[in-house]
């Protein structure tokens, strides 16, 4: 049945095995007719039960499970034992976007056991087909949500509600620490003065972690879905933040892993130094990608490779220029001492030497 509900035409092929089973409880209870193939749902119980709705809503009372049941045997009698007159119920709440509250708090429809006669059924907001449709649009784009049908019904609106709050749980610290990742070292890639939170790559870190706070901070399932359908996505498409909040985890590994010691040092070399053009592509280069944003450049292979290049240009330093040939101990004092001097800069050294014959 709730396939059939949530289904748009709603008409369901039934597995061969099912079929009897359909024809012998579905259709005697009018919640539908099985065909061969298909079971194609009915409408009888949201008209019937609708109409006594109304008219208890129009004298201002609550209505209950025992209301529903009740009505269940006008103006015909359907002689119906509990267990398949809750059947009916539930059916008919989760067909009609309603909810049943047992001391106020919900239970699922399709959940087994009685209901208590008490229970109270009340109708479920629910958000608009235009909000719903972009709220599941951007749940997929930026978070990656599948698995709620198409459908807009009570438990469709709850089911998207909680995967959307889930996933912004979980995003939340990570674009946290990317944000601030690029704030900090942004100034070691980028030129002096250049602003670390005006790249392009940053303004969608802070864009996706506003998102999140907004969707953490709405209260109920539609307020959830509204946010998420409402925000102002400004230049960017749902891809984009979608892209930033998949890459976060990866990208903060990355920025970690790198040495900033080595990378600072490199780039920091003099304009007379002789690796000072080899060192200011490094740099170059890895500013470009750290602008750009994350579906344009991925950032992790290129710190991977700014990080190697630099490490590999600090190792091939030349500590002295041309051969030098040792052959007292002053000699060998006198080496050491320029050696500890370029230690002393923070600089790596590969020393190579021969004996001479």
């Amino acid at each position: 049945m709730r396939r059939a509900i949530e289904d748009p035409e709603p008409r369901i092929m039934v597995d061969t095995a099912d079929r009897a089973v359909m024809s012998r409880i579905a259709a005697p209870l009018l919640l539908g007719e099985q065909h061969d193939q298909y079971f194609v749902l009915g409408h009888h119980w949201p008209h019937h039960l609708g109409r006594a709705l109304a008219k208890a809503g129009a004298a201002g009372r609550p209505v209950t499970v025992g209301d529903l049941r009740a009505w269940l045997d006008t103006p015909v009698p359907m002689g119906l034992p509990p267990e398949l007159a809750d059947l009916v119920v539930r059916v008919f709440a989760e067909q009609t976007s309603r909810t049943i509250l047992v001391r106020g708090t919900p239970v699922d429809p399709a959940a087994t056991g009685s209901l208590p006669a008490d229970a109270v059924v009340v109708d479920q907001e629910l958000p608009d087909e235009t909000t719903w449709r972009e709220a599941l649009a951007r749940g997929a784009a930026v978070f990656g949500i599948s698995g709620v049908p198409d459908m807009r019904t009570a438990r469709t609106t709850a089911a998207l509600a909680r995967k959307v709050r889930d996933a912004a749980a979980g995003a939340e610290p990570r674009l946290r620490r990317l944000v601030d990742a690029l704030a900090t070292r942004g100034p070691l890639v980028l030129p002096s003065g250049e602003d670390p939170l005006a790249t392009d790559r940053a303004r969608l870190a802070v864009h996706a972690q506003a998102l999140v706070q907004d969707l953490r901070a709405a209260t109920g399932d539609v307020a959830v879905l509204r946010a998420l359908a409402g925000f102002d996505l400004g230049e960017y498409a749902a891809q984009h933040l979608g892209r930033t909040v998949a890459s976060a985890e990866d990208v903060i590994a990355a920025v970690t892993r790198t040495d900033w010691n080595i990378f600072g040092t490199v780039t920091g070399w003099p304009d007379d130094h002789p690796f000072a053009a080899a060192a200011a592509k490094v740099r170059d280069d890895l500013a470009r990608v750290w602008r750009a944003n994350e579906i344009a450049e991925h950032l992790q292979p290129a710190l991977g490779a700014a990080d190697s290049e630099a490490r590999q240009l600090v190792v091939t330093v030349t500590v002295v220029s041309g051969a030098q040939t040792v052959s007292s101990r002053s000699d060998v004092d006198a080496l050491v001492g320029r050696l500890a001097d370029v230690v002393a800069q923070g600089r790596r050294l590969e020393v190579t030497w021969r004996e001479a014959s």
